[in-house]
């Protein structure tokens, strides 16, 4: 498992970005993808900053960029960024 400064694996961030994606869609998580982009699997701008914000939380991170979502589209590309970004010490 690979964790940043966050504390968190990119699997942990995964599995918790696939059960808020799916509670903000209403839909069940097991039909999350983390391969199909947000706005594939049906997210609009305003869900994407909402989850983007509760993700910070989640992470310890007060300034996450809500356009993090539409630069890292999948659950996994973002996960795999976040967890890389914070190994460096760059600015999420």
């Amino acid at each position: 498992m690979t964790s940043g400064s966050t504390g968190h694996s990119a699997e942990a961030i995964e599995e918790w970005l696939v059960e808020r994606v799916a509670k903000e869609l209403k839909i069940p998580p097991h039909t999350v993808s983390v391969d199909q982009t947000f706005s594939n699997l049906g997210m609009n701008s305003l869900q994407t900053l909402i989850v983007a914000g509760d993700l910070g939380e989640f992470l310890g991170i007060e300034e996450l960029e809500g356009s993090l979502l539409w630069d890292y589209p999948t659950i996994l590309k973002l996960a795999e960024h976040l967890v890389a970004s914070r190994q460096v010490g760059t600015k999420l």
